[in-house]
């Protein structure tokens, strides 16, 4: 990742606040070759996220949307994938680094009324964005229990 980009996505390891909770399952809906990336992460953090190399996340936008019909929530950057799901009115959770322009400055748009977005501020590092969220993440876990 360029360092440019790295603003607006966050590098694996600082999901980890979200990610260690236990007893859950995570599946990777990021598309292109990232099993290197998953599997160092687990390497490090012992926290295993699936991944279905047989789907393809870019190109099968039936078979992606089957899949993440059948999550409890998909979480992620504002990219193609995270619209899909939003867009097929699943829980949909978007980190950005800043609050986008078709939220119209809410972080529920009113016509998507599944979707969350957290924003950071483009100046500052994900960790407080991820470690703030992560409390969100359990109280939402309490709430499906």
């Amino acid at each position: 990742m360029l360092a440019n980009r790295s603003q607006n996505y966050a590098d694996l390891m600082e999901w980890s606040p979200i990610l260690k909770e236990q007893n859950i399952n995570f599946v990777n809906v990021q598309y292109g070759d990232c099993q290197k990336e998953l599997d160092d992460f687990e390497d490090k953090t012992g926290i295993k996220i699936y991944n279905f190399e047989d789907l393809n996340l870019k190109d099968d936008f039936e078979s992606t949307t089957a899949m993440m019909q059948n999550l409890d929530l998909v979480i992620g950057p504002a990219s193609a994938t995270l619209m899909q799901s939003a867009l097929s009115d699943i829980e949909t959770w978007f980190f950005v680094s800043r609050i986008p322009f078709w939220t119209f400055g809410d972080e529920t748009p009113k016509w998507q009324p599944k979707v969350k977005v957290f924003a950071k501020d483009e100046n500052e590092t994900w960790s407080p964005l991820m470690k703030a969220s992560s409390k969100q993440f359990k109280i939402w876990i309490k709430s499906k229990t």
